[in-house]
């Protein structure tokens, strides 16, 4: 990682020399204005700074060596964590199942990994599970206000999708996600990462307009395979709630085109085709 991170900060300033030498040999406004956005892409990139949704390059260089305690364990978990992500990413849940299972075993207590199984039960349909986890991740007095801000997001998710599958009281489930999400944006989280969140607590609240409004918003937005499908899936309940089973069946198609085993997406389906 501290490799890459390097070769990217010298692609970066090579390009900007080029850039720059460019502009000094052949002046013109397009050389003039492409140097300086260079210049300024790869300042910018270099400067150290840590944030809910990015590591800088810089941050990199000058922290990722000097790592110890949870943060060196976090690398060494690196490996079985990908593995257990990517495994649900494509759909093969009993080998995600089984290297979660992995992760529990070595590393009960590591955030990443817990975060991993709980993706993987979430996969699952099992959100009360995968819920029971995400709260104490969301209320670790140790991390920091970017884990606190990436924990309450995910809770707020769970929050609604377990209420959702009838698996927890509305009211409760509700106000905890109403809560989560207000404690994300506080310490930073990016406000259009919680329109998905927003759409499914609307769509619970009977607000089937606002829900397909941010639904769509999120879906366009995301650029993670499991996440775009879950929007899509809430944009085609939000449709169904909305008495508009055409726009519901366009959606939760292209949904399926993503990931069609996704348990809202396969449930949504159901209930589409028995409407």
């Amino acid at each position: 990682m501290w490799g890459s991170a390097l070769c990217s900060a010298l692609l970066g300033l090579a390009c900007s020399s080029v850039a720059t030498t460019t502009a000094l040999t052949s002046p013109s406004g397009f050389s003039i204005g492409f140097t300086s956005a260079c210049a300024l892409t790869v300042v910018h990139a270099l400067i150290p700074r840590k944030t809910p949704g990015s590591t800088s390059t810089g941050w990199l260089l000058l922290n990722l060596l000097r790592l110890t305690g949870v943060k060196a364990q976090q690398l060494d978990a690196a490996p079985l964590v990908g593995q257990t992500v990517d495994a649900t990413q494509d759909g093969r849940l009993d080998l995600a199942t089984e290297l979660a299972a992995r992760l529990a075993d070595t590393y009960p207590n590591l955030r990443t990994a817990t975060a991993a199984r709980v993706l993987v039960l979430q996969a699952r349909g099992r959100y009360a599970e995968a819920l029971m986890l995400a709260m104490p991740l969301a209320g670790d007095p140790d991390q920091t206000p970017q884990e606190a801000a990436v924990s309450f997001a995910a809770l707020a998710g769970l929050a609604c999708a377990t209420v959702e599958d009838g698996q927890l009281d509305a009211q409760l489930g509700l106000n905890t996600a109403t809560q989560a999400l207000e404690n994300a944006e506080t310490l930073g989280y990016p406000s259009y990462k919680l329109n998905g969140t927003l759409a499914l607590r609307e769509l619970l609240q009977g607000n089937a307009d606002r829900a397909i409004s941010l639904a769509r918003l999120s879906a366009d937005s995301c650029d993670d395979r499991l996440g775009r499908a879950d929007d899509l899936a809430t944009l085609a309940r939000a449709h169904m709630a909305a008495g508009d089973n055409r726009a519901a069946r366009e959606a939760i198609a292209e949904a399926e085109k993503i990931v069609p085993w996704w348990p809202r997406v396969a449930t949504t389906r159901s209930r589409l085709d028995i409407a």
